[in-house]
């Protein structure tokens, strides 16, 4: 192990909120907590290191898409609204 590491520097590491930390961890699907003390927690380094990378690799080619289907969308998009209203100037 190269080191312990604490919250603080799990979250600088993980970009992940820590309610998700959690869920992954309780799921079995994050590396697992262990005590250092009776009131302090950390994690391996190493152990969070190898989840990043498979993570990429389980991913990797994988569309980024964090929008949703315009057709399940609520709103126009900005580019559509945009249009609608040079369009709605020119009929002026």
């Amino acid at each position: 192990m190269k080191a312990a590491i604490g919250k603080q520097q799990l979250l600088a590491m993980v970009p992940l909120s820590w309610s998700t930390i959690e869920a992954l961890e309780k799921a079995g699907e994050f590396p697992e907590r262990f005590r250092i003390t009776p009131q302090r927690v950390a994690w391996n380094q190493d152990q969070i290191e190898q989840w990043l990378d498979e993570r990429q690799a389980k991913f990797s080619g994988v569309a980024i898409t964090n929008h949703p289907r315009a057709n399940m969308r609520r709103h126009d998009s900005f580019a559509e609204l945009t249009t609608k209203e040079v369009n709605d100037e020119n009929s002026d």
